[in-house]
């Protein structure tokens, strides 16, 4: 959906430990979501996937549209190995 009639694009991929907590960053330089489609993924498998997620891991969630969609959960439920 990011890229609309197979246009080049990217998706970075970010997992960094920041004051004893991951944070997990998920961005793509497509063409975004405006308020209503952000509104209207509730329904969507990937919504409800990032949202079991950030329930399983007890995370906070955000989610920008603007600039590209960035996706962002921090938690602090994880064990090093």
């Amino acid at each position: 959906y990011a890229f609309p009639d197979h246009s080049a694009g990217e998706i970075k991929i970010t997992l960094k430990e920041i004051d004893k907590q991951l944070l997990l960053k998920i961005k793509d330089n497509g063409i975004g979501l405006n308020e209503n489609q952000m509104n209207g993924k509730e329904d969507s498998f990937g919504h409800k996937l990032i949202e079991a997620f950030q329930e399983k891991l007890d995370g906070t969630l955000k989610i920008d549209g603007s600039n590209g969609t960035s996706v962002e959960m921090s938690f602090a439920k994880y064990i090093k190995v």
